[in-house]
């Protein structure tokens, strides 16, 4: 996915979502090469479930959550076409974050604004996440386990619904220079490491048949 990201010229946002109820997400186990962290997350298995109706096995991605040859979820074999073919998608939407961290509480205040430059005419949600990079830890391999491996992109938190927050009837009409703008405060845990740590925000179409992701950004929680 790393490749994917740099051939984008580094327009792709990436989240990872270690969930439970697969063995493939499990931490190590073996007593000589033991996960010091568990990735899992309720949120992450939520989403697998809720939004995607479960997984077919692990890896596999979906791209803005669009389908690609008519499938969601797709093998590793399907990312490069999937991912050029979402390039080439223009967002009626631009999405900016400024976050601003206070080291003595903990807690993280998360502007997000919208500002549409296309007409948009469907219902339209923004989730917003927390992730986390740079983690040193053990990793199965397809040759054994690598100890020493660094985990990218680690879902921590999704701070609105898995669904999103339903960006709200007063926004409409969705038209050009119009611009929506929402504060989140959330607190970040003791034992994630918030110079590593990023905000992920993303506007989802928010239909029953269409929930596909029109835009994605992504800031640094410490500059």
């Amino acid at each position: 996915m790393r490749a994917i990201k740099t051939k984008l010229n580094g327009n792709l946002v990436i989240i990872g979502y270690h969930i439970f109820n697969y063995a493939q997400a499990d931490p190590v186990k073996d007593p000589d090469h033991k996960s010091k962290y568990d990735f899992r997350t309720e949120d992450a298995t939520e989403v697998a479930n809720s939004l995607f109706g479960g997984l077919g096995g692990l890896p596999e991605a979906t791209f803005d959550r669009a389908e690609f040859n008519g499938k969601l979820l797709l093998d590793r074999l399907k990312w490069g076409g999937a991912s050029d073919a979402r390039a080439a998608v223009t967002s009626p939407v631009n999405i900016h974050i400024t976050n601003t961290f206070d080291e003595a509480t903990r807690e993280a205040t998360i502007k997000v604004k919208l500002a549409y430059t296309d007409n948009v005419s469907m219902k339209q949600s923004l989730t917003v996440a927390v992730l986390e990079d740079s983690i040193i830890d053990v990793q199965k391999n397809l040759t054994g386990i690598e100890n020493n491996y660094v985990h990218e992109y680690v879902l921590r938190d999704i701070i609105t619904t898995i669904s999103g927050f339903q960006i709200p009837a007063k926004v409409d009409p969705k038209v050009p220079g119009r611009v929506y703008e929402k504060t989140f405060k959330v607190p970040i845990k003791a034992d994630w490491h918030a110079e590593h740590c990023e905000i992920v925000a993303f506007v989802t179409n928010d239909d029953a048949t269409d929930r596909t992701v029109v835009n994605a950004q992504q800031a640094k929680l410490i500059e």
